[in-house]
């Protein structure tokens, strides 16, 4: 073979070594600081593909003298966007006024999201806001995922404010547009380092102004005009001000929403694949 691409299980090339020849490519797109054992296969890649600088510089602590090239991630714009009329069809599904400021979160729901520091955060603010929601997309792990101990956490946390904190269940991917068309604020509090959130990028196609934690990958993705960055030391107090600050002015909103559309035209998915394939060696 000319080129075995390798995406993101770096152990692999020990057994493919063995027995196939040809130039290998890791594509990595998690912090490889994760499987101990990973950093020492590295070393035996003649190309790797990092999805971040985050994930870049984490390579390059194992093993300086890697070859490593960054690619950013690139989502599919008219994809998501042929859901752009569907913001009164998702809202009146659920119950969900038209005139309502709606916080939005897309993702896994587990605790190193940060998903229970933004409900408490969120919970704060209605104290204060009357017509705001947090619509929450996800579940555990993928479709058919059960319901966890931590997911039945939050919905105690959530008593008697249902209607305020929705919980949409699992969304195929595919159909992705109808959330961030429905929101206006994507909100991303991952605790964990992220790599480089494809939600990040979808959520800025939509032209959504960003809140997301210092976490990993994630700053890089967004710019000081579309975005507020939170610490995640006192994640939830950080979180409350930055959504606090938003609803206080809207002019910065409609600001916002320009970069965010503008940012967007650098993570598309065509300049992506022609990048990727740049990088590999390959034509188009």
């Amino acid at each position: 073979y000319n080129i075995i691409l390798i995406e993101n299980a770096p152990s692999i090339i020990l057994n493919l070594k063995k027995n196939i020849k040809g130039k290998y490519i890791l594509h990595l797109h998690n912090d490889i600081s994760i499987i101990s054992h990973y950093h020492q296969c590295l070393e035996k890649y003649d190309l790797i593909i990092s999805c971040s600088n985050y994930i870049k510089n984490r390579v390059e602590s194992f093993y300086l003298s890697a070859n490593v090239v960054n690619v950013y991630n690139g989502v599919d714009n008219s994809q998501l966007l042929q859901y752009a009329s569907y913001r009164d069809k998702m809202r009146c599904l659920f119950k969900i006024n038209k005139s309502d400021f709606v916080f939005g979160y897309c993702g896994r729901i587990c605790s190193e999201k940060g998903i229970k520091e933004l409900i408490l955060a969120f919970k704060r603010l209605l104290s204060t806001h009357s017509n705001i929601k947090l619509l929450i997309a996800g579940s555990s792990f993928f479709k058919g995922a059960r319901e966890t101990p931590f997911i039945n956490e939050l919905r105690k946390d959530i008593c008697g404010i249902e209607n305020s904190i929705i919980f949409t269940g699992y969304i195929e991917h595919s159909e992705i547009g109808k959330f961030f068309a429905s929101i206006d604020v994507s909100v991303h509090p991952s605790i964990v380092n992220e790599a480089c959130p494809l939600s990040v990028l979808e959520a800025q196609a939509f032209g959504l102004p960003i809140i997301c934690s210092d976490s990993g990958g994630m700053p890089e993705l967004v710019t000081s005009k579309n975005s507020i960055i939170v610490s995640r030391t006192d994640l939830e107090d950080h979180l409350f001000k930055a959504m606090e600050n938003i609803l206080n002015d809207f002019q910065q909103i409609s600001k916002m929403k320009k970069a965010s559309y503008k940012n967007s035209r650098q993570y598309n998915l065509d300049k992506y694949v022609k990048k990727f394939y740049k990088e590999i060696g390959g034509t188009l």
